[in-house]
Formats: C-alpha cells, sequence, structure tokens
C-alpha cells in the first residue's frame, strides 16, 4: 500500500509507481511466481546505458544497479457516492446574461426523518443575489419584470414560500447552496413575501423548488433556474 500525499486520485486512474534503487548494496530484486507475469513490468536502468528506455522484466536475466521499476497500478478508492436526489422539469430554463441556462439540483435523502437536503443553483451570473422558492405545487407563470418562467404555482397561489432570511450571493463561482430544514419550510403569500410562515413537510409529499436571481446586465432584471420536485418519505 502506498498512502498518495499530494492530492486526491479518482478510482480508475493509472498510477505510475516507480521503485529506485541507489548505487551497490540497494538493488531490490523483483520476484515472479511460477505462473509468470500476469502483465509486463518494465524496469529502466540509465546508469548501465544498456535500458534507457522501460524495457519488460521478463528480458532480463539479473537485476542492474541504478535500476527503476515502474508499476502499472490502478487507483482501488471507492467513487464518489451519488447522492443526488428529484426530478428536473421545466428545463432548460431562459438563459441569463452569461448565455447559459440556470439550473438547479438536490443532494440528500428523501427520507423526512432524515432532514438532510441541500440545494444548489448553478450557471448563475456572477455576484448577484439570489435565493430559493419551496411549493407544493407547479405550474408556469412569466411574472411581470422577469426574463424567466416561474415553475412553481401551488393549487393555492398564497401556497409559495421564499427563504427570505437565505439570500445568497452568487459571488465568483456563479453559483450558491443552501441545506433547508424540512421541518420548517416557508410558506408565504404568493410572489410577496408575507409571514415568515413556515411548516414541516409530510411522507408522501411532493414538493419543488426553484431559485430566483438577479441579472443586473439589464438593470433590475431577474430570472430563474429550471425546477426540482422531490417525493418525500
Amino acid at each position: 500500500t502506498v498512502p498518495v500525499t499530494t492530492g486526491t486520485i479518482p478510482a480508475g486512474t493509472p498510477i505510475a509507481l516507480e521503485l529506485v534503487s541507489f548505487g551497490a548494496g540497494n538493488e531490490f530484486v523483483p520476484g515472479f511466481n511460477e505462473l509468470g507475469q500476469t502483465a509486463p513490468n518494465y524496469i529502466s536502468t540509465p546508469a548501465c546505458g544498456g535500458f534507457p528506455e522501460p524495457t519488460d522484466l521478463a528480458l532480463l536475466p539479473t537485476p542492474f544497479p541504478d535500476q527503476h521499476l515502474i508499476l502499472d497500478c490502478t487507483s482501488l478508492e471507492a467513487p464518489p457516492v451519488d447522492d443526488s436526489i428529484g426530478c428536473n422539469y421545466c428545463s432548460p430554463a431562459v438563459p441569463n446574461s452569461t448565455g447559459a441556462s440556470g439550473t438547479i439540483s438536490a443532494n440528500g435523502s428523501v427520507l423526512i426523518a432524515d432532514n438532510d437536503v441541500t440545494l444548489t443553483a448553478q450557471n448563475l451570473p456572477l455576484n448577484e443575489s439570489a435565493y430559493f422558492l419551496a411549493s407544493p405545487g407547479n405550474g408556469t407563470l412569466a411574472p411581470a419584470g422577469s426574463m424567466g418562467i416561474f415553475c412553481l404555482i401551488a393549487q393555492n397561489p398564497d401556497f409559495v414560500g421564499r427563504y427570505f432570511n437565505d439570500v445568497f450571493d452568487t459571488g465568483s463561482s456563479g453559483s450558491g447552496s443552501m441545506t433547508i430544514d424540512i421541518d420548517n419550510v416557508p410558506i408565504a403569500g404568493g410572489m410577496t413575501p408575507v409571514g415568515p410562515f413556515t411548516r414541516g413537510l409530510q411522507p408522501g409529499e411532493t414538493w419543488r423548488f426553484q431559485c430566483w436571481y438577479r441579472d443586473g446586465t439589464c438593470g433590475t432584471c431577474n430570472n430563474f433556474t429550471d425546477a426540482i420536485e422531490i417525493l418525500f418519505q
């Protein structure tokens, strides 16, 4: 086992591992079992001059001083767990001033008891204000003054929540994330803040989320990402 101390190597990445001997008395002798090589192993011995390029070890009768054994390895690190949840709709969103469409994603768990959902908005204009919205309903509306489409129209128009207390700046990455509290999801009066009012979500409910953001390149313009719906259990 060779620890890697200069960063993280993704699973499945080829690795060149070089073992070097320095001078007489420090040689190492690679061993072979009775089955022979299962794949070529290579050695280079620049000090001897006979093998300046990596040469298959099976062709060498004895080790040489200053030999370099290069092992062809593969990282066995477990790949990252994909904990994405929900299904996107209203995609793609109306492009913003960057030329890209804003996107929303969700990660965590659909289990109410876990209370583990993180929303992430990406492909937004840089250094602009943004916040997330929540609703149990869907539908589309083009609000006056907005370049985008609002996709969280509820069965009750007053039953749409806005995370006013969690406004974020898109910064230099044009993105932002927020871990929501499933026990305190905002509900408010349509597109106008009334409250704050919150309630906890229940198993069997499907809720939708979207991100609203400003796009200052056109003065007071604003836009929306696409939306995502999550069936909670």
